[in-house]
């Protein structure tokens, strides 16, 4: 109990020394397991301190814990350790500055030595414990840079949650003013800074540097990750001495450090231990002394540290002068001891002489007797054993009989039980015989009922099959009727619209003009003929839906589909220059009063009127007869003309009018509930690019859901082809570019969330000033939503720091994505998303919205989520993806194996051939038979080359 009223104070008034104490308290504790004993009192004292503190989590921090990690280890072996590394310069900056400590041999006092001793033995500890399998390394520099990254992260390495960390600064000190430990000067501040991270390059000087170098070592500071120290020191003058001279101050300290404990007595094992201990103790001496003396001549060492040493070797060699004393006393007294007891055995050998002569006689009798008894024991074993052999016969006999007498008994038992079961089943049988005659007599009148009723269902199907049959009459017959409204309509629109041009014609003896001009393919595909539904797309405006017509019309090609394009006069050029003679075009034609009318208004009142769907004399009627079309399938949203009687497919890629309401005029919002909710009822087959559209679908339309598919889009394979002729070394230099920036490619509608992520961009320019990070725009800037983000770049003031290229070709895009640090997509609605695909596919990290469908795009790690209503999370995000490289490249790699597995042009031709096949089987024609065909010249069109 000494040692334990010993912990935290010293009383001075008892007369034991600490060695007395010490052996007193190792023979105590040699009885007992002392490992169990310290970690019991270990336990009590953190978990008083844990439930006053209302924590979990007991962190135990001291710079010399270097000298008992092995007891450390067999305390706690399954607890973590924390090595918090710091430049070794720092420390003795830190030294020097706070506590005073001379830094130069031929100044430092011996009561200094001991601090150096941290930097000379326990950082070559420290160095050999970082690869322990329980060891977590922070390095101070990182902590004060970043403390809250390096808490999160040391906090969940140790298995907590990060999230639970309320504060990471240092506004909460007050546990610090009630101790008297430790530097405090941490007092005085309020917030964690770097300014100590180089500020030993001020507070040394160059013969402090050499010093440090030379007692560290320069293979233990490149090992610990101060290699840039090391070399900003040598450019300040110091030397590298080699191994040589570090190992020499090691040799020092440690014979130093032994001197230093050689006279301490340990409190485990027993007074022997401690003899043992004193005698390895002289041994030491004897050498580090020896390590001394040479030491005094190769190191210039201060003379009271030499003088310590001494003082140490004299101390101990006289305690070992003493030992021999006391032992030669001892050994007198033992001899004096030992004559006595030298007569007195003499005297008492005389004595006991008589006595074994009696001994011996009464043995031999006693032997006589023993041989006698022994035979009579080895007769009563014989009977014994004979005995032994009947009762063992007995007994087995015994344990027969009683295992006949058991098994009768259960037999006997399982006969009672199957004649009760017996009784019991045959008064069930009677039970259930009676049921069933019952049961019989109802079922007999039932199937007389059933019978009857048969025999009216059949003559009601019958009744019915004649009226299905009457109804498909009648809608051959409608279909029959539209037709020929269909040709009148046209006629009307040729003779309401095209006036002109039967006057024009009347006067030179011509056939009126028809509603289009055919440009068959050079080399028509043998497969299915799709025809495709382009009028309402605008080259350079239309954004998503145009790409998704390209991506499209690559698609059916590859997939050895016949194409032809329903387009107006104004869209001829462009999709020529896109697909030249693969595919066959449709011109829908536009009357000369029409065109003279757009002409006219354009001129005057300078505007960019074009012909549209509606004013143009386009018809689907007659897509089968005319131009020989299967499918007809319209990318986007909508059909342009209802009248067509082929199997269709329509793409309705979102329906963001009903999620966000405020971004659409009123008129808008009723055009659209309308045109979508006919296109919808008239296609045979929905094709939508996730699962989040096919669920709004189902949910919000009410579409049954086996006539929707989703099918992933690919990417445009003219994007990835660009790379071949314009490289992103070309795209630096044809746009002007900077080395560091982040592209975000999407047309200024709202909803595309410009304007946060340029208020994004201005938090993580003023927490990382020395990333001149920049923001690439790619769109046109006529929509909607432009107003707001050209504000927001203003107010901001980031005019040199946001980039808008408006419209780029689309064989430039890969350059600019390829040159980007990486692309994000924050925007608040989409279907699905081309840049994210198009940067994964690329091989560039990619990040986006955790909302609508974005989430399925990035699976399985394939790049991070954000919130895209919360620029604090957008800036985080992005700087996240600036400190770290690697987390970088890992979701890009992991982002392009997911968008070629799940993107890939095969796997999006098989779900177009799905959707296809179900319009084909769900669009069954009714029987024409017996209905005449209208008069050919209702419509007509002309094949032009």
């Amino acid at each position: 109990m000494l040692a334990l009223a010993a912990l935290g104070e010293v009383d001075r008034r008892h007369p034991a020394d600490a060695r007395l104490v010490g052996m007193a308290t190792g023979e105590f504790f040699d009885r007992i397991d002392r490992i169990a004993a310290c970690r019991a009192l270990a336990d009590a004292a953190y978990n008083q301190y844990l439930a006053t503190a209302g924590k979990r989590c007991f962190i135990d921090k001291t710079p010399r814990y270097w000298m008992a990690l092995n007891f450390i280890d067999a305390l706690y072996p399954e607890a973590s350790q924390i090595i918090l590394l710091r430049n070794p310069y720092s420390i003795a900056a830190s030294l020097k500055s706070t506590w005073h400590i001379s830094l130069l041999p031929e100044s430092c006092p011996a009561a200094h030595a001991a601090y150096l001793a941290d930097l000379v033995l326990g950082l070559p500890v420290l160095a050999a414990r970082l690869d322990h399998p329980e060891t977590q390394t922070v390095r101070y520099e990182a902590l004060v840079r970043q403390p809250a990254e390096e808490v999160r992260r040391l906090v969940a390495a140790l298995g907590y949650d990060p999230d639970g960390i309320r504060s990471t600064t240092t506004d909460n000190t007050g546990y610090l003013r009630s101790g008297n430990f430790g530097d405090r000067k941490i007092l005085d501040k309020k917030a964690v800074d770097d300014r100590s991270i180089d500020a030993w390059r001020s507070e040394l000087t160059v013969a402090e540097m050499q010093s440090v170098t030379d007692m560290v070592g320069t293979e233990l500071l490149v090992a610990l990750g101060y290699e840039q120290e090391l070399q900003n020191a040598q450019d300040a003058g110091v030397v590298d001495k080699g191994k040589d001279a570090t190992r020499r101050h090691r040799e020092v300290f440690e014979a130093w450090w032994n001197v230093r404990g050689g006279g301490k007595v340990t409190a485990v094992g027993s007074e022997r231990q401690a003899a043992r201990q004193m005698d390895s103790k002289s041994y030491l001496s004897a050498r580090d002394s020896s390590v001394l003396r040479g030491a005094k001549t190769s190191l210039n060492l201060p003379l009271n540290f030499h003088d310590a040493f001494e003082l140490a070797e004299v101390t101990e060699l006289k305690r070992n002068q003493q030992a021999l004393l006391d032992e030669r006393e001892h050994i007198l007294e033992v001899n004096q001891r030992l004559a006595s007891e030298l007569r007195e055995v003499e005297a008492d050998r005389a004595a006991k002489s008589e006595v074994t002569d009696r001994l011996a006689s009464e043995i031999a009798q006693l032997k006589r007797n023993h041989e006698a008894l022994q035979k009579e024991r080895e007769d009563a074993l014989a009977v014994n054993q004979r005995l032994a052999i009947e009762l063992h016969a007995v007994d087995l006999d015994r344990k027969d009989k009683s295992a006949v007498i058991d098994r009768l008994s259960a037999k006997f038992t399982e006969l009672e039980r199957d004649r009760d079961a017996l009784r019991k089943d045959r008064e069930h049988l009677l039970e259930v015989n009676q049921t069933l005659a019952t049961e019989l007599s109802t079922i007999e009148s039932d199937r007389a009922d059933k019978l009857r009723s048969i025999d009216r269902l059949a003559s009601e199907l019958e009744e019915v099959a004649m009226r299905d049959a009457i109804q498909r009459r009648k809608l051959a017959a409608k279909e029959h009727v539209i037709e020929s409204i269909a040709a009148r309509e046209l006629e009307r629109q040729a003779l309401l619209k095209g006036g002109a041009d039967l006057l024009y014609h009347s006067r030179r003896g011509h056939t009126p003009p028809g509603y289009g001009d055919f440009f068959p393919p050079e080399n028509p595909a043998s497969g299915m003929h799709v025809a495709i539904d382009a009028l309402e797309i605008v080259f350079g405006v239309s954004g998503g839906v145009e790409t998704y017509m390209k991506m499209l019309t690559n698609a059916l090609l590859k997939g050895g589909r016949r194409v032809t394009l329903i387009c107006l006069p104004d869209q001829l050029p462009a999709m020529r220059k896109l697909f030249h003679a693969r595919v066959g075009y449709f011109v829908m034609r536009k009357s000369r009063a029409i065109g003279l009318a757009i002409e006219i208004s354009n001129r005057l009142l300078g505007q960019e009127r074009r012909l549209s769907a509606a004013s143009s004399m386009a018809t689907f009627s007659r897509l089968r007869d005319d131009i020989g079309a299967d499918v007809l399938h319209s990318p986007v949203q909508i059909f342009s003309k209802p009248d067509f009687r082929i199997p269709s497919v329509l793409n309705l890629h979102d329906l963001q009018h009903l999620h966000f309401p405020e971004n659409f005029n009123p008129s808008d919002i009723e055009a659209r509930k309308r045109l979508y909710g006919l296109s919808a009822s008239l296609a045979d087959a929905i094709v939508v690019s996730s699962d989040f559209v096919r669920n709004d679908l189902i949910n919000r339309m009410e579409i049954p859901a086996a006539k929707i598919f989703t099918v992933p889009v690919t990417w445009d394979p003219m994007v990835i082809e660009g790379l071949e002729k314009f490289s992103p070394q070309d795209a630096i230099a044809h746009y002007k570019l900077p080395p560091t920036y982040v592209i975000y490619p999407a047309q200024f509608w709202p909803h595309k969330n410009h304007a946060r992520l340029v208020q994004a961009l201005r938090i993580v320019r003023d927490k990382r000033p020395g990333t001149d990070l920049k923001l690439l725009f790619t769109g046109y800037r006529g929509h909607s939503g432009w107003p707001t983000v050209r504000a927001a770049i203003q107010e901001l003031g980031l005019e040199p720091d946001v980039i808008c290229l408006d419209h780029v070709p689309v064989d430039h895009l890969a350059a600019l994505y390829k040159g980007a640090l990486y692309c994000v997509m924050p925007s608040t609605f989409e279907a699905s998303s081309y840049p994210v695909i198009e940067a994964q596919v690329l091989g560039v990290p990619a990040m986006c919205s955790n909302v609508t469908s974005l989430p399925e795009l990035m699976r399985n790690g394939a790049g991070l989520l954000f919130d895209p209503f919360d620029v604090e999370d957008i800036a985080a995000k992005m700087m996240h993806w600036l400190d770290d490289t690697q987390d970088r490249q890992a979701h890009a790699e992991r982002g392009r194996l997911k968008a070629c597995q799940e993107h890939s042009l095969e796997r999006y031709i098989a779900g177009l051939a799905r959707a296809y096949d179900y319009a084909l089987a769900a669009r069954k024609l009714p029987d024409r038979s017996g209905l005449s065909e209208p008069p050919p010249t209702e419509h007509r069109f002309c094949v032009a080359s």
